[in-house]
């Protein structure tokens, strides 16, 4: 059962009526649903213009944290005043903000002849999308038939193997390729609610949706006054849950409007 209703009271009682809202959410599972290609997720009209009026709203910031590039999640989201956070946290763009990781930087050369291999070798494979991000490689293969699949990931093997510095994540229908640095959505997570405390945010009430594995390491990373919540069935490391995309788009609706009223009484 959804705990949508749930995560709605716990974030507004939390809040109260002189803290400040954190946002934090995943795109692809979360956000929006995934599609088969993922050049094909895109957000709804009703989350975009929810989430406009969210981030339009003093005491709110809203970030989002994904496997995706900042100029991908910024093509695809539009909306001004919000935190991008691409290739897991290794880059990060909002007001007042603009982050690489230095240790990541230095690997784009690396990154890139990664992408560059991968394309190679997974080209016999229909159905198979190299994404590049300079940061970060993601292999898509939501569309790869079943008896393809053991080849992919030989090949995704004997390139990581062939190369030090490599960490490989699974997704939802992806493998996420990235350098090994200690820093994951978890790490960045928490960098994004030390710099709104650095900035003079004082009671900063933090929710977080995610949907799959590189979630689950942010849940685990974060404090427990975080209102952590899965998108999805199964065994999770959050204190909620909630069913699917649509239940998301409720709970954003339900914040912007439980919001719009705390506004009104101000």
């Amino acid at each position: 059962m959804s705990d949508r209703a749930a995560v709605l009271r716990a974030a507004m009682d939390a809040l109260g009526s002189d803290g400040t809202l954190l946002l934090l959410a995943d795109y692809d599972g979360t956000l929006t649903r995934i599609a088969d290609d993922p050049r094909d997720a895109w957000l709804s009209k009703r989350v975009r213009d929810d989430l406009s009026t969210l981030a339009g709203t003093e005491r709110v910031h809203v970030a989002v944290l994904s496997g995706r590039s900042v100029d991908d999640l910024q093509a695809r989201i539009g909306v001004p005043g919000f935190i991008y956070a691409g290739c897991h946290g290794l880059e990060v763009e909002g007001p007042g903000i603009s982050f690489r990781h230095p240790a990541a930087e230095a690997r784009r050369p690396t990154m890139r002849d990664v992408a560059a291999t991968l394309r190679r070798r997974l080209a016999a494979i229909p159905g198979a999308v190299i994404e590049a991000k300079d940061l970060a490689v993601t292999i898509h293969y939501g569309n790869v038939a079943p008896e393809m699949l053991e080849r992919l990931e030989l090949e995704i093997e004997r390139t990581t193997r062939e190369r030090t510095g490599l960490r490989l994540l699974g997704g939802r229908k992806v493998v996420e390729l990235l350098p090994t640095l200690g820093w994951d959505k978890g790490e960045c997570a928490l960098w994004i609610r030390a710099r709104l405390r650095t900035a003079g945010v004082s009671t900063l009430v933090t929710v977080y949706l995610g949907d799959d594995m590189t979630d689950e390491i942010a849940f685990a990373a974060l404090p427990p006054d975080v209102i952590s919540v899965r998108v999805g069935v199964g065994p999770t490391a959050a204190r909620y849950q909630l069913d699917d995309v649509a239940a998301v788009e409720e709970l954003i609706g339900g914040m912007t409007a439980a919001l719009g009223e705390v506004r009104s009484c101000e």
